[in-house]
């Protein structure tokens, strides 16, 4: 019989052992997840989307239905330009420009990510956005849903470009 309560004891302190092993694991993982956190609480703000984007871009614009793939970039206040756009349109055929400079800006943006802008496409044409910024200011979506473009349904998907892109 000693020799099962010896067992027993042994399995018991493996067991506290290894609870010990995972709680110290835990914590230590969970450590770096809130200071990660703490530093990404910050409010977004206009300045925060500061950078260059691709913008894929899909709706019903004058053209007809039309696709679109846009970099963008914007400065710390949220003014900025297109630089390069390809479209495939139903109406007015494919395009690609190198040389763009359509204004693209984000106007206001609230700490919880949403806001306003407007993106350019020549002389009397652009749309009025509605924003959604994602958390980490890495990604965005646009809408036009502005009555003052009838017949312009457009939705605009942004994903910021890593540093040193050049595509």
């Amino acid at each position: 019989m000693s020799h099962v309560k010896r067992e027993t004891r042994g399995a018991q302190r493996l067991a506290r052992w290894w609870s010990a092993v995972v709680s110290i694991g835990i914590l230590v993982c969970i450590s770096p997840l809130r200071a990660w956190a703490d530093e990404n609480d910050a409010p977004l703000t206009v300045a925060s989307l500061q950078g260059t984007w691709q913008l894929s871009f899909m709706g019903i614009t004058g053209c007809g239905f039309t696709t679109m793939v846009e970099t963008a970039v914007l400065d710390g206040t949220g003014v900025g330009k297109v630089t390069t756009a390809q479209s495939h349109t139903a109406g007015c055929g494919d395009s690609i420009s190198t040389a763009t400079s359509y204004p693209f800006t984000i106007s206001q943006l609230n700490p919880d990510g949403s806001g306003t802008g407007n993106l350019s496409c020549g002389a009397g044409c652009g749309w009025n956005l509605t924003v959604q910024v994602a958390e980490n200011a890495q990604m965005f979506t646009a809408i036009d849903v502005d009555p003052v473009n009838p017949g312009n349904f457009v939705e605009i998907v942004a994903v910021r470009r890593k540093t040193g892109d050049s595509h």
